[in-house]
């Protein structure tokens, strides 16, 4: 009887229980193969035929000045992870703005792809810097807007230093790992990890997990992902599917190199170029993070009163696009929204 039961639940994790709403493209930079999202925006042409036409027709042929807008992933950095949430933006947007994503190196599936890829955090932020110079070239008279997550945040503020400031209208970074990391809950709880035996015991963990049908790895990761919610309880179904693909044994592994990497680069503020990009930038601090607890949040407003700190009174989770994808995506478009009507951009 148990058995039929769980035959019965099982076949209705046959199918995929999330389909990826945006595009996927891959890339060849100097540091190696990359995966893009993308989402075009929708224009309406003046003419009698109203007729759609997507932003490639648009800024490739006319170069017109508007405003782009890209995400960068935390650690895992999986950007299909942010599928949803960069969809709903979009939407809340009323489709009027090109956005990009783009995750780490290593830390995504693709033909041939090595088993162990040691990419540290300082190639990461090269990579982020080639991929922004790469989209400056390819659209010359385009401004951007920047949305980073977690790690992603250290990754944007180390590559403003390293891109053209003029053209970046303004950063916003999530629940910002960007200090004293070791010092976090999570740094000292997890400290071990990323380094030998652990970070290949957890890897063959991981990897074993990846053999198992993905009936099973889908029913696990919703299961999983359904008993991390916190107060916000949006459907995980999208999660549970992305990530019941991500988890490999070298995806894995590479995520846990880079952290290992993050634990010996990130140790004090970096205050100087806090500074220097203070205009140019929105932190967004968690209530209950533990890798950028609310006493950095405090310390921060003490020692730096100038910068745009917030703290989230919502109750996101620090992976909020674990059953926050469409609220969160809904605070950060009117962020956007005010943000242009600051400095009279029309859309």
């Amino acid at each position: 009887m148990a058995q039929l039961l769980s035959s019965i639940f099982l076949k209705n994790y046959k199918k995929p229980i999330y389909r990826l709403k945006c595009k996927y493209s891959l890339i060849d930079l100097n540091k190696g193969k990359t995966e893009i999202l993308k989402i075009e925006k929708q224009n309406r042409q003046t003419s009698d035929s109203k007729q759609q036409i997507s932003n490639s027709e648009v800024s490739e042929n006319n170069q017109e000045e508007d405003v782009k807008i890209v995400m960068f992933s935390g650690n895992p950095g999986y950007i299909r992870f942010y599928d949803r949430f960069l969809h709903e933006l979009s939407k809340q947007l009323e489709n009027k703005f090109d956005i990009y994503g783009i995750g780490h190196l290593g830390q995504f599936n693709y033909q041939n792809k090595p088993i162990h890829n040691d990419f540290s955090l300082t190639d990461q932020i090269d990579q982020k810097v080639e991929f922004m110079n790469y989209l400056f070239k390819k659209y010359p008279k385009s401004k951007f807007i920047l949305i980073s997550h977690s790690i992603g945040s250290y990754i944007v503020l180390n590559m403003l230093d390293r891109i053209p400031s003029e053209k970046i209208v303004y950063s916003y970074k999530l629940y910002p790992v960007i200090e004293r990391i070791k010092e976090t809950p999570n740094g000292i709880h997890k400290a071990k990890l990323p380094y030998f035996p652990y970070i290949y015991l957890s890897s063959f963990a991981v990897g074993f997990f990846s053999y198992l049908p993905m009936s099973l790895k889908r029913v696990i990761s919703k299961i999983y992902l359904e008993s991390e919610l916190g107060n916000i309880k949006e459907d995980v179904s999208d999660m549970a599917e992305i990530f019941a693909t991500y988890a490999t044994y070298s995806n894995f592994y590479s995520m846990l190199y880079m952290t290992k990497t993050e634990y010996q680069m990130l140790n004090e503020r970096q205050a100087k170029l806090l500074d220097k990009f203070s205009q140019k930038m929105m932190l967004y601090y968690g209530i209950d993070d533990a890798w950028c607890p609310i006493q950095y949040y405090k310390d921060i407003r003490i020692d730096m009163p100038h910068l745009n700190a917030k703290l989230d009174e919502k109750g996101f989770l620090h992976a909020f696009v674990i059953g926050g994808s469409t609220l969160k995506s809904e605070l950060i478009s009117g962020w956007i929204k005010q943000k242009l009507d600051e400095i009279d951009y029309e859309y």
